[in-house]
């Protein structure tokens, strides 16, 4: 056998070999893929803070449900929400995105203020008020990074909020300016929960620190608050959510 005929058969040998290693490679990715997905969509709800999806999903139900708060503690804030909601209500859209409600392109945005008192209040140190009401139910759990240790601490709240997720705030039945009226009135805080099913853990908030949590459902009455992700369309700049393919339209969540 000539030189340049084993060459040619060691080379086919070769090509042959890197062809079935990256089948395998490849087979190995699409598994892995797939793992990853039934894992994210098959999550156990059997409580907070236990994944990392779980954290995706506590840092929104930390938002609705300190923008619930702010609504309820604060006179001033809840006029400024319902001039957000009305002005977004011209166009019949049931939405409002974060950054309407916590601009800071003026200094005296009463909403922002309030919203970093509540945030203060369920996130700070043993020394606030609501950091840890006895015999009540706890705030969601947030990354560590996330809590109030110091002043600037908000700030990272709010890049993680504002920056690092695009959040919109949808009220499945309205906002009802009645029922906020009441003696005792109470909003109903969820967020989207990260998978394709129609329900999710929510919390019943009175005015003041008192939490109870509940479940929230297509057949849920009252003034609820949901934050979920606003994805970006087709050619538009914004978040993509990609690592949540699976679930192909957020606004599908409560979509009455």
């Amino acid at each position: 056998m000539n030189k340049s005929t084993i060459i040619f058969i060691t080379s086919f040998l070769f090509l042959i070999s890197c062809s079935q290693e990256n089948d395998v490679l490849n087979e190995l990715n699409d598994q892995q893929t797939i793992n990853k997905a039934l894992n994210l969509n098959n999550r156990s709800n059997s409580g907070f803070g236990e994944t990392t999806i779980n954290f995706d999903e506590n840092l929104f139900h930390s938002v609705s449900l300190l923008i619930s708060k702010t609504i309820l503690n604060n006179s001033e804030a809840k006029d400024y929400f319902l001039q957000v909601l009305d002005n977004n209500h011209q166009a019949s859209v049931n939405t409002i995105q974060l950054e309407e409600l916590l601009s800071t392109t003026f200094s005296d945005n009463v909403f922002y203020n309030a919203f970093r008192t509540e945030y203060f209040y369920y996130y700070g140190s043993g020394f606030y008020y609501c950091g840890k009401p006895e015999e009540e139910e706890e705030p969601p759990t947030l990354e560590k990074g996330l809590y109030a240790v110091q002043e600037s601490s908000f700030q990272f709240y709010l890049n993680s909020i504002l920056n690092e997720n695009c959040i919109e705030l949808y009220f499945p039945n309205g906002i009802n300016e009645e029922y906020l009226n009441f003696d005792f009135p109470i909003i109903i805080s969820s967020a989207h929960p990260f998978t394709n099913i129609e329900t999710n853990e929510s919390y019943v908030n009175p005015i003041g620190c008192r939490l109870e949590k509940s479940e929230v459902n297509s057949t849920t009455r009252g003034n609820i608050i949901i934050a979920r992700p606003n994805r970006a369309q087709l050619n538009q700049r914004g978040c993509t959510y990609s690592e949540y393919s699976f679930i192909e339209d957020f606004t599908e969540f409560l979509a009455n």
